[in-house]
């Protein structure tokens, strides 16, 4: 069942960063340059992908970078150029409304999820609060001492 949803998801993110790619191409961003993609590390997989079977079928090159996103962030606040780049929904909001994105660009792909565990032998801590979950947070120790 996950597995069968993760293949969605990728299939999902595939699609839409080969139809970007592809509308980059058509509205002119990049003729005859390189495509140039911004991400995480955590999209470099797919990107690095999906950038061999565009470039195989197009003949056009796909220039991908990864940094984490705050760094995304400050270099496109700096006016680096790019064509695409993968962030997080806050991040996006922020630049969109710095007018830095173009808001009908904006196409969310996914929702990323975080777990928290407790190690063996140990009392969950209570989470179900942000003040709770802060408090966890301050009261842990390392398991080095």
């Amino acid at each position: 069942m996950a597995s069968r949803r993760i293949r969605r998801i990728v299939r999902r993110v595939a699609t839409t960063l080969v139809t970007c790619l592809g509308l980059t191409i058509a509205l002119g961003g990049s003729q005859g340059a390189s495509i140039r993609v911004t991400g995480s590390p955590a999209v470099r997989g797919v990107i690095t992908e999906l950038g061999r079977q565009f470039e195989a079928e197009t003949g056009q090159r796909v220039a991908a970078e990864y940094e984490v996103f705050a760094v995304v962030k400050r270099r496109i606040e700096a006016g680096e150029p790019f064509d695409i780049s993968v962030l997080s929904p806050e991040i996006t909001t922020e630049l969109i409304s710095k007018r830095l994105l173009v808001a009908e660009s904006r196409f969310d792909l996914g929702r990323h999820g975080v777990a928290l565990g407790a190690r063996r032998g140990e009392p969950m801590p209570d989470i179900s609060t942000t003040a709770a979950l802060a408090a966890a947070i301050r009261a842990a120790t390392s398991s080095r001492t």
